[in-house]
């Protein structure tokens, strides 16, 4: 299957700690998005809870992982392309994506006619430009000094390594090299973790860059949602402010949804 070109792929565009996790539980109650059902996530999207189970779950009672029957459904964007050489990712996702793509059910899923969704942090023109048929529903966020503050409580600990071997080069580029050798000192580190390395090559973030990682955080947030605004008829934009959940039935031709969906507001 041509997963590039589907018009089966949903990409939530939120800044971290935006609760994007949220929304994706809440679009995954429509009848037409495929949810992620296992005990590590919870049978229903609106069944949220904390775990050690999923990585980031112990700190986010709404995240979840991209778990099917079979597999994972594979990373995309900066997550992952940050591992990649830029000469390599194309034969990433039209190689090693498609075929991860096989392997977690992806055609069983799209063939159903749901979607498959991935919360991202991208510029939302990069994942038009590599997927040219897909949705993109962008989460504007309301208060930039808000969500900045939450991503240093909650996405700033968050594991910083990437686990999953079978979407990662066999070969280390400047980035990958870099976290190993923070990984010599320091086994497992956090997002701040990995921003004092590479700021100040300290192995472990401490309170007194509080300030100025605050400040980088929300300038980055800030980018983020300009980019997030652009007029384009494959694209959502929304806000938790003045969020309506039939917008995003028209948008993705949906029928239905569970009426659970309400918890998660």
């Amino acid at each position: 299957m041509d997963y590039l070109n589907s018009d089966k792929l949903l990409f939530i565009c939120a800044s971290p700690a935006a609760s994007g996790y949220r929304l994706g539980r809440i679009v995954s109650c429509i009848d037409n998005v495929y949810w992620y059902r296992n005990k590590r996530n919870g049978d229903v999207p609106y069944n949220t809870f904390y775990s050690e189970d999923v990585k980031g779950k112990s700190i986010s009672q709404y995240h979840y992982d991209r778990r099917t029957k079979t597999n994972m459904i594979p990373l995309v964007g900066e997550r992952i392309e940050k591992y990649w050489k830029n000469e390599d990712i194309n034969y990433y996702y039209s190689t090693v994506w498609t075929r991860m793509m096989d392997v977690s059910g992806a055609k069983e899923i799209i063939d159903q006619g749901k979607f498959i969704s991935w919360i991202i942090h991208d510029n939302p023109k990069s994942i038009l430009n590599r997927f040219p048929n897909c949705k993109v529903i962008n989460l504007i966020d309301d208060d930039i000094g808000s969500v900045a503050t939450r991503y240093l409580e909650t996405t700033a600990l968050f594991p910083a390594k990437l686990e999953n071997k079978n979407i990662k080069p066999t070969y280390y580029n400047e980035y990958a090299e870099s976290l190993i050798n923070l990984q010599k000192l320091n086994a497992d580190p956090t997002y701040r973790d990995l921003w004092a390395w590479e700021k100040y090559k300290i192995e472990k973030y401490h309170d007194s860059l509080a300030n100025e990682y605050y400040r980088q955080i929300f300038n980055e947030l800030t980018v983020l949602n300009s980019l997030k605004k652009i007029n384009d008829p494959k694209c959502l934009t929304v806000s938790w402010s003045t969020f309506r959940i039939e917008e995003v039935l028209k948008f993705l031709n949906s029928k239905d949804i569970d009426i659970n969906y309400k918890i998660l507001l």
